[in-house]
């Protein structure tokens, strides 16, 4: 039997001071760890208008590299939700990811149920 492999995406706002954007991130289980809640590449950052905090942490990937993330504050909506979040940035993102820690903050959780077969 092989393993299936899907994508969980999540649509979500990101406000920041040039205004809302709605954007689709991809779900990732593996990212996690304090302030784990939306990665995105650096140029969107700028693009939002989040507020750069001037911390840094670091996230170990899936290849068991090492790779820092700069904090920034902006103001995420979710599934008719609305918190501040940090948001890690940084250039070497790729896509939008969501960890779970922001599954957390916005108090949904993961399920996964096995399919009907019939």
């Amino acid at each position: 039997m092989g393993t299936t492999t899907e994508t969980v995406t999540i649509n979500l706002g990101v406000s920041g001071l040039n205004g809302t954007f709605q954007i689709s991130a991809a779900l990732d289980s593996g990212f996690w760890g304090p302030f784990a809640t939306l990665a995105i590449p650096e140029i969107y950052a700028h693009v939002f208008g989040l507020i750069k905090t001037g911390r840094v942490c670091n996230y170990t990937t899936a290849n068991g590299g090492n790779m820092p993330m700069e904090l920034y504050i902006g103001v995420v909506e979710f599934d008719g939700t609305i918190r501040p979040l940090l948001i890690n940035v940084s250039p070497e993102v790729n896509g939008i990811l969501v960890g779970l820690e922001f599954l957390q903050i916005f108090e949904r959780q993961l399920a996964i149920l096995k399919k009907n077969p019939y």
